[in-house]
């Protein structure tokens, strides 16, 4: 995999502008954190698949 260096701090390595407010993807990482926090409280006996959250 190559890197790109970014031409300014604002700017990405596709030529984009980036704010502080910039919207970036997380949806697919929340959805692993989540799973492993699940399957850790199961592990502990703290929660039960079959119990409503």
């Amino acid at each position: 995999m190559q890197t790109k260096e970014l031409l300014t701090p604002n700017v990405n390595s596709e030529g984009t502008n980036i704010s502080h407010n910039s919207n970036f993807i997380v949806n697919s990482l929340a959805k692993t954190i989540t799973a492993m926090i699940a399957l850790k409280l199961v592990s502990l006996g703290k929660w039960n698949f079959n119990e409503p959250i």
